[in-house]
């Protein structure tokens, strides 16, 4: 049976009871604070509680290796792992390949308890990321590096990572290869671009009919090192990993 509140003017609240079952509620004994809303501790109990954002639109970015601890009233969250780019090949002779990207892992993970951990690691240039078990007990998911890319001229760009473990598995972009040319007695260098994360990024090649230029790094996390060409040139560094945790 609805139950109705009418005010003196025409506005009315009704309350309808559910259509099968039955359900019992405690409301509050005195009202919140502007903004807060009303939550329930699950066996009935009302109360008003201040958020800290919109759900879903909440979350912490590791660059370096930590801990994370699951937030209160949070048992669901989206995980995302890059692995770190690779680096070019070296420019000591001739011209060099790029690095690979590095691959990503996407995995959702429900039934979390508040206040357990997770063991973060992040991958530097041709490093694995990973998340793994702290207190709370999870299959590993992981995300590779990308691999080396070759030198010394006709070489092969090194091959993408790879992830595992997740709902989503995605693997890095390979490194372009590097070669040269001989025009009318000229050598044309053309060296390789990194290959490219979840993110892009890959740190670009380059041409040239001389001299020597070093490498690009990669530009975005799991980007990798685009290659450079000549001595003393230097490879392109890859880009290190990173680790997104939303709820």
């Amino acid at each position: 049976m609805p139950i109705q509140f009418d005010n003196s003017a025409t506005g009315t609240v009704t309350l309808k009871s559910p259509s099968s079952g039955t359900a019992s509620f405690t409301l509050p004994s005195a009202d919140g604070t502007n903004g807060q809303v009303i939550q329930t501790n699950g066996s009935g109990v009302l109360s008003f509680a201040t958020t800290s954002g919109l759900p879903g639109a909440q979350g912490q970015t590791f660059t370096s290796n930590g801990t994370f601890t699951i937030p209160t009233g949070v048992t669901a969250i989206k995980i995302t792992v890059v692995g770190g780019g690779g680096s070019s090949g070296s420019t000591s002779s001739v011209c060099a390949a790029g690095g690979g990207g590095g691959g990503a892992a996407i995995k959702y993970l429900t039934g979390l308890t508040p206040g357990n951990t997770l063991s973060v690691t992040v991958g530097g240039t041709g490093g694995t990321s990973s998340v793994a078990s702290g207190t709370q007990s999870i299959t590993t998911i992981s995300a590779t590096r990308g691999s080396t890319g070759g030198s010394n001229g006709f070489a092969s760009g090194g091959s993408g990572g790879v992830g595992s473990n997740g709902d989503l598995n995605i693997g890095g972009s390979g490194g372009e290869g590097s070669f040269y040319i001989n025009i009318s007695c000229t050598l044309y260098f053309l060296s390789g671009g990194g290959g490219s994360s979840i993110f892009g990024g890959g740190g670009a090649g380059q041409a040239s009919s001389g001299g020597s230029s070093n490498g690009n790094a990669g530009r975005v996390y799991g980007g990798g090192g685009g290659g450079g060409f000549g001595s003393p040139g230097t490879a392109g560094a890859g880009a290190q990993g990173v680790v997104l945790i939303e709820w």
